[in-house]
């Protein structure tokens, strides 16, 4: 693996951004719902297809972004992994609703995909976070 080196990476900026687009694309998915009938006309708004395709098409540059970047510089597998898979999830949920997949099963693959996300950037952030603080660590 490789060593700390003077210049660290500092904390990304874009695994932050990553954690808070993964939270409210889980939040869309599993409160919203809930949520919708109190809200009214807003209903209609917040449930419409170009809803998830607009979350999708902001998490997948940061993802990409995030994931090369940690793995290029820390060459941590996991993370590559948890980001990778949750992409896939979140598209995989885009394009099934595109052929009428039931609503629960879309929640389900989204939340699921979100938790990949979350999960995956939090990690990177916490390495760049240790390379930005000098604090001695392996990669």
């Amino acid at each position: 693996m490789h060593q700390y080196t003077k210049n660290p990476l500092p904390p990304s900026l874009a695994d932050r951004i990553g954690i808070a687009l993964s939270s409210i694309c889980a939040f869309h998915c599993l409160i919203l719902p809930t949520l919708l009938p109190l809200l009214g006309t807003l209903a209609h708004y917040f449930e419409s297809d170009w809803t998830h395709t607009l979350l999708a098409a902001l998490i997948i540059p940061t993802v990409g972004l995030t994931a090369w970047r940690g793995y290029k510089h820390h060459g941590k597998w996991e993370v590559l992994w948890l980001l990778v898979i949750g992409a896939l999830a979140i598209l995989c949920a885009l394009l099934l609703q595109q052929y009428g997949i039931s609503k629960p099963t879309e929640t389900a693959i989204t939340t699921l995909g979100s938790a990949f996300l979350i999960t995956g950037h939090w990690k990177n952030y916490k390495h760049c976070s240790l390379c930005a603080a000098g604090k001695p660590h392996t990669h």
